[in-house]
């Protein structure tokens, strides 16, 4: 059966008034429509005029009203009721290839997909290197927190076990030699003492305790003499280092030899003189508490003042 062309475009034509009018009531353009639709421009002109010169299956033209009437708020029921049911396809052989070659939208899908993969491969990247430069931050700060543990932890172990003793009483009165000990001194002290205990010790008693005195710091500085120049107030000769501190200190001293000049706790208002090979290895528990002076001249402790952690000095030969 034939079907004449007019009669056919009717409706379409129907159909395209009503998209045109309701797209000027809109004051859009066809270009604008266009890319809303992701249609060309040439196919938007042909469905207001209400023409089917590309052949289109009649899918794909209720399709293309459909959306149309949904972008312009149009009933679209109403506006695909109109079209014709028996609508025929022309040469369809010749309209699935045009179909199949009409591109219905713009080839943005598998742009969109390679920007996001490009993304996230970028985000990644960011957050791969940030978390490495934060994994070393975190490591060094580790190593700097236990490298200040173990050096607290050897401060405390010098303080537990090289605290100096003082020699007993009973090591006294043994050092002492017979010689040195008046008969008539001991009987006039015990008299004194019997007769009144309260009482302070009389002029006799000073003589004794003097001879005592010397015998034990004679004994003291010949059992060690490293503590020994302890009273010593200032350097024999230009290689000496003279200490004096203001705070319990650990302190260990190396000369060139290798030779441990000192290694133990010094108290609080202690002085402490030294000779050896130079140069010098000095390891303090608490710099901010020492005073030192090296070949007569002061050293420099300034950068210690506010310091709380184990300071490693090096004197030099010249």
């Amino acid at each position: 059966m034939n079907i004449d062309v007019s009669q056919e475009n009717t409706p379409l034509a129907e159909v395209g008034r009503r998209l045109r009018e309701a797209r000027e009531a809109l004051n859009l353009s066809q270009q604008v429509v266009a890319d809303e639709l992701r249609l060309k421009v040439s196919t938007v002109r042909e469905l207001e005029g209400g023409l089917n010169s590309l052949d289109l299956a009649p899918t794909f033209i209720r399709g293309y009203v459909r959306s149309y009437a949904k972008l312009l708020q149009l009933p679209e029921e109403e506006l695909l009721s109109l079209l014709p049911k028996g609508v025929q396809e022309k040469n369809h052989s010749l309209a699935s290839n045009r179909v199949k070659g009409f591109p219905l939208g713009k080839p943005r899908k598998k742009l969109d997909r390679g920007l996001t993969l490009i993304t996230w491969v970028i985000v990644l990247a960011v957050i791969g290197l940030t978390g490495a430069w934060w994994w070393e931050n975190h490591k060094a700060q580790q190593d700097e927190v236990a490298g200040s543990g173990n050096e607290n932890a050897i401060s405390l172990s010098g303080e537990a076990t090289s605290s100096p003793t003082a020699p007993s009483q009973g090591t006294e009165i043994a050092l002492l030699p017979t010689s040195a000990l008046d008969a008539g001194a001991l009987s006039n002290a015990s008299a004194t003492e019997n007769a009144n205990t309260t009482a302070p010790v009389q002029p006799a008693t000073p003589t004794l305790e003097q001879a005592v005195a010397a015998q034990v710091a004679e004994a003291e500085a010949a059992r060690n003499p490293a503590q020994g120049q302890l009273a010593s107030q200032a350097p024999q000769d230009g290689n000496d280092i003279y200490m004096v501190f203001s705070a319990d200190c650990w302190l260990e001293v190396i000369d060139d030899r290798g030779k441990n000049l000192y290694s133990g706790l010094q108290r609080k208002g202690g002085k402490l003189s030294l000779t050896g090979q130079p140069p010098y290895q000095l390891k303090l528990g608490a710099p901010a508490g020492v005073e030192i002076t090296y070949k007569g001249k002061p050293v420099n402790m300034s950068q210690y003042k506010n310091a709380n952690r184990t300071a490693r000095l090096t004197l030099p030969s010249n």
